[in-house]
């Protein structure tokens, strides 16, 4: 009996932290979007930038499950039309399947949340606006390249089917959005 309790207090001592397998980073790129819809259809790609965290946990052996709770700015814009600014807080939920030769690939939904939305006119003129909806749920797909043990590159697409602009009188066949991402992150030891 003390024999067993001497290794039960052995064992407690040498337990890890409630964080253990947990990994946490950071990441940061850039953003190439577009509206499709309700929308200028000349107004083009509009060129942002993204930047967040990283948290994902293993569930099974090459496959984790990771969030990124991330700052992202989206839109249209550029070749002499109006344009539109979408400031984003995202959240997507991914899958992560690990392959081989340090790649993975991922998918999941994605939640936004509209922080602010500016419009600009053919002649520079500025608008603070409220057109498009305040949540914008998306679907996310990607891969990534694991660089060394901390440094990693990411490549997604997110596509938004849903209709994103509130109803209003030129709203006739709802718009969708569409955002190409190039990331680096850092995963802390």
């Amino acid at each position: 009996m003390s024999c067993f309790t001497v290794i039960a207090q052995e064992s407690n001592t040498t337990k890890k932290t409630t964080f253990q397998g947990i990994n946490f980073g950071i990441k940061a790129g850039l953003n190439m979007s577009n509206l499709y819809g309700d929308v200028d259809p000349d107004a083009g790609n509009r060129f942002g930038f993204h930047v967040g965290g990283i948290v994902n946990t293993p569930i099974v052996n090459n496959i984790v499950i990771q969030l990124e709770p991330t700052f992202s700015r989206e839109g249209n814009g550029g070749n002499n039309s109006s344009t539109s600014r979408i400031d984003y807080f995202n959240l997507p939920f991914l899958v992560k399947i690990y392959s081989i030769n340090d790649w993975s690939f991922e998918a999941g939904p994605k939640v936004g949340f509209k922080i602010s939305e500016v419009s600009e006119d053919t002649n520079g003129i500025k608008e603070k606006r409220d057109r498009f909806k305040t949540i914008s749920p998306s679907i996310v797909v990607g891969a990534s390249y694991s660089l060394n043990k901390n440094w990693v590159g990411q490549f997604r697409f997110n596509y938004t089917p849903s209709d994103i602009v509130k109803k209003d009188a030129g709203d006739r066949e709802g718009t969708s959005s569409g955002v190409f991402q190039f990331s680096l992150g850092y995963f802390f030891d």
